[in-house]
């Protein structure tokens, strides 16, 4: 949601002829360094924070984000990539 004012405000002379995609990481409970509680998080890091607690997690948003930039490509005019901005 916070994208969208930002997207509507821009005045370029391609804007209609991209899409913009802002997924959003589900929200996981999450515990470490003695907080818990929800949050957004594409995955839940190790306690080393330089790897995923549960590899399952990363996979499995690796897929969805995956799926999601196919299907919005497919819908694109010609399935053209380039006109397809992740953000």
């Amino acid at each position: 949601d916070d994208w969208m004012p930002f997207v509507h405000q821009l005045h370029l002379p391609f804007r209609n002829e991209i899409k913009v995609v802002v997924p959003c990481a589900p929200v996981r409970f999450e515990e470490h360094g003695g907080w818990s509680g929800e949050q957004n998080s594409w995955f839940e890091y190790s306690e080393d924070g330089n790897s995923p607690k549960h590899l399952a997690q990363l996979v499995e948003q690796r897929t969805r984000l995956l799926q999601l930039v196919e299907s919005e490509r497919d819908l694109l005019a010609g399935g053209d990539p380039r006109r397809l901005v992740l953000g």
